[in-house]
């Protein structure tokens, strides 16, 4: 009969390094050893852990008795006592969580009674190193963590929007191509700009281009608005009431267009999620986040705008969320930030902000490739 699997792991501020190893080969049992300042972090793995069908069997402790991080000591004889707990197991130890002290001691335990030391290299492409006294092994990271257990971790509820219809996304991708091809187009801003005055019925663009009367016509046709072309060469787009409707074609089509760019069966995602409300366990709100996508071991937070306001407002707007909610104690330091703009161009500002967050910024020249430039800011 084969050997019951314990991994035992130190437990620090940030969860993502024990789910890892835990998504990439189930143990039977998942000890976890914590220091008083993070011994909340046991709840939340062991309610992200039952999330997923992959771990949901994953027996999760906590080891009773909690440690100094700065004591090596103390840590050493703890994970001891977790080991002797386990009785005739095959044990690996997770060094990759706390303080280096804690590592270092815990090193030292997996080395004394020959166990295997795992740690999760956070540069560049994932990879667990797996370390016995006499032997080091490099292992690509190949997990498939939904994005409701990655919240979960932190101890948030994530619960995704409805898919869009196909209607919407015929209708997303015509204006995308307006915007992608005609740098100059006036029309989707125009109409973006109506979302502040919510009573404004009536969009008039004057001398449009050939394409602005083309896409104008079509979405009268697929009943997104209405379009007349007067006499005086002014295209006229009558707005609906219906606030469905009116919010799609004000802005909402470009979350649409991201996200069938992302969800389809060629995208290079293990998942994708439209509308995503995240709340607190106590069920208040925290945020609404246009997309979110997930590959391997890293998760992507998307904040698309379509440029109805001043540019660098809408840009400082959408920084400022992203950096709250994608922040390394709300989403992880496994987290990518990501804005779409449907604009050409954002100020010079706006991109140094985005630079200096971490952000990756696509513009309207960029949305035929928006799924492989996120995936490219994954990586």
């Amino acid at each position: 009969m084969a050997k019951q699997r314990v991994l035992l792991a130190l437990v620090g501020e940030q969860p993502m390094p024990i789910i890892i190893p835990v998504f990439q080969r189930p143990p039977d049992k998942l000890v976890l050893l914590c220091t008083p300042q993070t011994a909340r972090m046991v709840g939340r793995i062991r309610r992200a852990l039952s999330l997923a069908d992959a771990t949901r069997e994953v027996q999760v402790a906590k080891h009773q008795t909690a440690f100094s991080p700065y004591d090596p000591e103390q840590v050493e004889k703890e994970c001891l006592a977790a080991i002797e707990d386990c009785g005739d197991c095959e044990i690996s130890i997770n060094i990759t969580g706390g303080t280096k002290v804690m590592s270092a001691a815990a090193v030292l335990c997996a080395h004394s009674i020959g166990a295997e030391a795992v740690y999760v290299v956070t540069d560049g492409a994932g990879t667990l190193v797996k370390w016995r006294k006499d032997s080091v092994t490099h292992e690509p990271v190949d997990v498939r963590i939904p994005i409701d257990v990655r919240f979960a971790s932190h101890g948030l509820q994530a619960v995704p929007g409805n898919p869009w219809e196909e209607s919407y996304i015929e209708a997303s991708r015509l204006l995308a191509d307006l915007t992608s091809t005609h740098p100059h187009q006036r029309l989707t801003q125009s109409v973006a700009r109506t979302r502040i005055a919510c009573d404004t019925r009536e969009v008039c663009l004057w001398r449009p281009s050939a394409a602005e009367k083309t896409a104008a016509w079509r979405l009268a046709d697929m009943g997104f608005w209405h379009a007349t072309l007067g006499s005086d060469s002014a295209l006229r787009i009558g707005l609906f009431d219906d606030p469905v409707c009116r919010d799609f074609v004000c802005g909402k089509w470009l979350e649409a267009y991201a996200y069938q760019a992302c969800s389809g069966s060629g995208a290079p995602f293990d998942q994708c999620w439209p509308n995503v409300v995240i709340s607190s366990k106590d069920g208040l709100v925290v945020n609404e986040l246009d997309m979110v996508v997930c590959k391997n071991e890293e998760m992507a937070v998307c904040s698309c705008k379509t440029g109805g306001r001043v540019a660098k407002d809408e840009a400082r707007e959408a920084i400022y969320e992203l950096d709250s909610v994608a922040g390394a104690m709300r989403a992880g330091r496994y987290c990518r930030k990501v804005l779409i703009s449907s604009r050409f161009g954002l100020p010079d500002s706006a991109f140094g902000r985005a630079r200096e967050s971490g952000i990756t910024v696509i513009t309207g020249q960029d949305l035929p490739r928006l799924a492989d430039m996120i995936a490219k800011a994954m990586t």
